[in-house]
């Protein structure tokens, strides 16, 4: 069997490839975002200037999954019998817009917003827990100087995935 994380990043993957469909909205110029351009990449985005290339290799409009939060450890959560432990995911919606102030805006928010109404309380039943339950608020992590510098749009939902392990190794 695999981790719970694992477990819960292949359910993030499956919904957001599977679940909703990320078309432009009418009069935005950006291109929709394609299941093959939602990806996993063990840190967040961090782009580069165009001449200094990229820490990963982004298709944009794309959707990249990370799993950049220290998760604090709380000895006393859970129940007896089981662990309470919460998973975090950072999902960023990414395009390249070409310092077009509120160009596409309209699309990226509508992703971001299906994004986190899609992981809002959802239960996870394809997580082979006793208790699974995720909750997700919008981040926008747009940094103006990178912006400006880089002509790169992020945006983005913090999903947290609250699981309950059974205590002791399995």
């Amino acid at each position: 069997m695999s981790s719970f994380r694992y477990q819960v990043l292949q359910e993030i993957l499956r919904s957001l490839k599977q679940d909703v469909s990320f078309k432009p909205e009418p009069g935005d110029r950006c291109d929709g975002i394609s299941p093959d351009s939602i990806i996993f990449r063990k840190v967040s985005v961090r782009l580069r200037p165009i001449n200094e290339g990229h820490t990963f290799d982004p298709v944009f409009p794309g959707i990249v999954v990370s799993t950049p939060f220290e998760e604090p450890f709380n000895p006393s959560a859970g129940e007896i019998g089981h662990d309470e432990y919460v998973y975090h995911f950072l999902i960023q919606i990414i395009d390249s817009d070409n310092w077009e102030p509120t160009a596409d805006i309209q699309s990226y928010w509508k992703w971001q917003e299906q994004v986190r109404r899609l992981f809002q309380f959802n239960c996870m039943s394809n997580v082979d827990a006793p208790h699974v339950l995720s909750k997700a608020v919008n981040v926008d992590v747009v940094d103006e100087t990178k912006w400006l510098k880089d002509q790169n749009f992020v945006c983005g939902v913090h999903v947290a995935v609250q699981v309950w392990e059974t205590r002791g190794p399995t």
